[in-house]
């Protein structure tokens, strides 16, 4: 009897210790984000190339605030979300809008960013002050951005030019091959100010359409993932209370 005690006191402790290790092992598991690296100042590689911008830190405070490791997966902006439903990392943050289609399918935290979008034009081009159907504008497929303009909310005659990243449309507007981009209002304002004062400007005041971006940027996560996103939130208003937020938006976003 006492020999059948004493089994079964080892196999109880063995399996105290082993649940013990298998909630530490699930704790200290890295956060996997998704990311697209070619959206200065959200995500980028700097000189050293390492990932850097306001997302890529904004990831790293809140998983330094949970105690987890970050690891971050490159993706092409086009399959980000695709991924994501697949269950191929934890979360996704790459400047994504929070929207009521996207919401049909995934999940998100609390906006951690106001968000507009502007049209950015070459000002020998386009001497107006709206855009043309013969000019040429660039935006990114797979976008909020995109599914604006093809609704023909910058003109019922406007046709985007498809680019897989704004590296490349940015690339062409200064080269002189398109005449305007569609993006952000932060990332054209970050792109105005390392390029030439006066070829360029923002054309008319920024665009909010709640409906597309005017929401805000969220993380994105599965449906399912309630217990990460009550953590992310929870960690988004601690960030918010002790100015972290605030610095980071002032490093990365203010010009």
């Amino acid at each position: 009897m006492r020999r059948f005690l004493v089994s079964i006191s080892f196999i109880a402790g063995f399996l105290t210790c082993f649940m013990v290790q298998a909630e530490s092992v699930t704790v200290s598991a890295p956060l996997r984000f998704a990311t697209e690296p070619t959206y200065p100042p959200f995500e980028y590689h700097n000189n050293q190339g390492q990932l850097d911008g306001f997302d890529i830190a904004l990831a790293q405070a809140l998983c330094d605030r949970l105690m987890r490791r970050c690891e971050f997966v490159e993706q092409p902006f086009n399959t980000i979300l695709s991924g994501l439903r697949l269950g191929a990392y934890d979360a996704a943050i790459a400047a994504l809008d929070i929207n009521d289609s996207r919401l049909q399918l995934m999940s998100f935290t609390q906006p951690y960013l106001a968000n507009s979008a502007v049209l950015l034009v070459n000002r020998d081009v386009v001497t107006g002050d709206t855009i043309s159907k013969e000019n040429l504008v660039g935006v990114q497929t797979g976008t909020t951005l995109m599914n604006f303009v093809v609704d023909g909310r910058l003109g019922a005659d406007v046709t985007p030019l498809p680019y897989a990243s704004y590296e490349e449309a940015f690339g062409d507007l200064q080269a002189g091959n398109i005449d305007a981009v569609f993006t952000d209002q932060a990332v054209a304002l970050n792109w105005l100010s390392q390029h030439p004062k006066g070829r360029w400007q923002v054309l008319g005041e920024p665009y909010t359409a709640p409906e597309y971006f005017g929401q805000g940027l969220g993380i994105a996560l599965s449906k399912q993932n309630y217990r990460l996103k009550l953590a992310l939130d929870n960690a988004l208003d601690a960030l918010r209370a002790d100015g972290t937020l605030q610095a980071l938006q002032k490093k990365y976003l203010h010009h």
